[in-house]
């Protein structure tokens, strides 16, 4: 093999070896072969190493530290071994479509420069799940339709996008989704950008519950465009016990983190603690951010409806609420009256919110094997987003490394969008 490998693959772990062996064979199985893969044992006391050194892969490299270290420095010890020239990362408990590296690789002949390139992350839900639209089952994949294009994006344009799709601003989001952010594993960044982002404390975020939020927005605002590839190529394993993957969990993971309150509320709605990693490399960043305006009135009435939705929905939100009217009662009296003013003023628009978002998540799953049936079948306009649901009991695959397997460039090409 190269001392000098193509891609790094980073994979840190801890106590998962029940998981690992799939993210590892997705990894192996890529139809584009040069690259080292890299898993880091945060010092697991299950059978990791085993079941890593039994691999039997030359680009397969075992690196262990000598304590359980926090994630951070976990991530910064993987990092610290990398020698490609294109770093990504994958979790443990995730899995890379098998022609990923492949389009990836070809995306970065065309555009030599790039110092960035994303593609789109989907869900695998390795358990069943009980969604407010309705349960889930399990081993299905979720993701959204797909073009197959590569599309090149304006760096300073998208924070912003993300910003106001947080509601931290009254912007345009301009059709911008999460699944777009180029945020560690559904990305590569080349070495130079790496080395840059190394010379100051901002690629990984001590504490920050949303990291992959605050570093794309310290990645992105070091590069002045990056390159989206509209496929489905990150598999993101995703269970209810999962980090930040429901309200619930995401309320602990808040919780029991050491991450300073930036919002002015403790309502942990996903927005909010999305929002306060936004709000940390804001901070961090300092006047390289100047040109994002942060509109406080916008984001409490984002808020606010955002908890009335959670509350219809079934989640008791009353330590939400009290967070919220304590953080509105030390506002100015001006600000207090016009937030009243506007929910007093936009009932029907604020009743017409609530109900689209309980009617369209009620409709967005279809189970299909070609796309060019979910939009007819959904009804939807072309500015809304229709999320695809295979369930692998149809479809044919029983776990996240078949899923993987499935989507090659042949699946790809016959299930993409043409518009």
């Amino acid at each position: 093999m190269n001392n000098k490998p193509f891609f790094s693959v980073i994979l840190p772990t801890l106590n998962r070896a029940s998981y690992l062996s799939f993210a590892i064979q997705s990894v192996l199985n890529q139809t584009f072969g040069d690259f080292e893969l890299i898993v880091s044992d945060n010092f697991s006391s299950d059978d990791t190493e085993e079941v890593v050194r039994g691999i039997g892969d030359a680009r397969v490299r075992y690196v262990k530290t000598d304590k359980v270290l926090p994630m951070i420095d976990s991530w910064e010890f993987a990092l610290s071994h990398a020698r490609g020239e294109y770093v990504t990362f994958i979790g443990d408990d995730d899995a890379n479509a098998v022609a990923a590296f492949e389009l990836i690789k070809k995306a970065l002949d065309e555009h030599p420069n790039c110092l960035l390139l994303g593609w789109q992350m989907c869900f695998y839900y390795i358990e069943s799940y009980q969604a407010p639209e309705g349960k889930i089952a399990k081993d299905s994949l979720e993701f959204t339709p797909f073009t197959g294009k590569l599309l090149k994006k304006d760096a300073r344009q998208f924070i912003q996008n993300i910003f106001a799709l947080d509601g931290l601003t009254n912007g345009s989001q301009n059709n911008t989704t999460y699944k777009e952010l180029p945020s560690l594993v559904n990305a590569v960044y080349h070495r130079s950008l790496i080395s840059e982002l190394n010379k100051t404390k901002y690629f990984f975020h001590p504490s920050c519950v949303a990291g992959d939020r605050y570093n794309a927005i310290v990645t992105l605002h070091k590069v002045t465009d990056f390159f989206y590839l509209d496929y489905p190529l990150h598999l993101h394993g995703f269970s209810p016990s999962s980090g930040t993957a429901t309200i619930t969990s995401g309320r602990k993971s808040f919780q029991k983190s050491s991450e300073q309150l930036l919002t002015q509320f403790n309502c942990l709605t996903h927005r909010n603690y999305s929002a306060n990693a936004l709000l940390h490399a804001k901070a961090d960043l300092g006047e390289e951010l100047d040109f994002v305006k942060i509109d406080q009135m916008h984001f409490f009435v984002q808020t606010f409806k955002d908890l009335l939705l959670l509350k219809r929905q079934g989640f008791n939100i009353d330590d939400d609420l009290k967070s919220f009217g304590q953080a509105l009662s030390e506002q100015s009296t001006e600000f207090q009256k016009e937030f009243n003013s506007f929910f007093s003023s936009n009932i029907r628009q604020l009743v017409d919110y609530i109900l689209y978002h309980l009617k369209t998540s009620l409709r967005l799953y279809y189970y299909t094997l070609g796309l060019d049936k979910v939009v007819a079948k959904s009804g939807l306009n072309r500015s809304t987003t229709p999320r695809v649901l295979l369930k692998g009991k149809t479809v044919g695959f029983t776990n996240i490394l078949e899923c993987a397997q499935m989507i090659n460039k042949d699946w790809l090409e016959n299930n993409r969008q043409f518009d």
